[in-house]
């Protein structure tokens, strides 16, 4: 089961966070932040560490800040918008996105697997 989200009216810093969530465990991670956040319904057969359950025990995995750029997107937009130049991503990345989040939700309420549709 997947959520995408998107928030242009966020009244804070600028950041590209991802929540994965499965039946198995979560990664939460931030560009802003040198570490991911991996947690686990069990971990090696275990549902339980030191008598507290592995859904409350946060793993930090290091990784490299890779700051997205707001300011040179806006800037491009801009650019493509008064210089009547060719969109370099085309709407039809964004339907695939909807038409992947469109199958699971049907698969959700179906129980059975869904081809994902790309006729746009």
């Amino acid at each position: 089961m997947g959520k995408v989200f998107v928030s242009t009216g966020c009244k804070r810093n600028y950041t590209m966070r991802t929540c994965i969530y499965g039946t198995k465990g979560t990664i939460i991670c931030d560009n802003t932040s040198n570490t991911l956040s991996v947690f686990f319904e069990n971990f090696e057969g275990k549902g339980t560490l030191y008598g507290s359950s592995m859904k409350n025990i946060e793993m930090k995995i290091p990784v490299t800040i890779n700051n997205h750029n707001i300011r040179t997107e806006v800037f491009e937009f801009c650019d493509i918008v008064i210089n009547d130049k060719e969109v370099t991503i085309k709407g039809e990345e964004g339907a695939s996105t909807i038409a992947v989040c469109e199958a699971i939700i049907k698969s959700a309420e179906t129980g059975t697997p869904e081809k994902i549709e790309y006729n746009f």
